[in-house]
């Protein structure tokens, strides 16, 4: 479940600085989930309420997430409970 509540975390913030890219050459090193935090606009902790396939995007692994929120670490106040889109 933390690991949820990780990745949840993570995709809101990245949600606003993703972009399409083409595979580097040579050898790949994943960002570290501190690189990746330190790029986030927003960073949350909380509980995943429901997690559903997003219908706009058939035979995609898109989905919407209905997110409990229980600790800002990065970014502005927000409502307790958010609703991710596009994830």
């Amino acid at each position: 479940m933390q690991v949820c509540l990780l990745v949840a975390s993570v995709l809101v913030g990245l949600l606003g600085v993703s972009e399409g890219c083409t595979p580097p050459e040579g050898i790949y090193i994943p960002p570290t989930l501190e690189e990746k935090m330190m790029k986030s606009d927003v960073v949350l902790q909380g509980v995943a309420l429901s997690v559903e396939p997003d219908t706009r995007f058939p035979g995609d692994d898109v989905y919407s997430v209905t997110f409990e929120v229980h600790c800002i670490y990065k970014g502005s106040p927000i409502n307790e409970v958010i609703r991710i889109e596009e994830a």
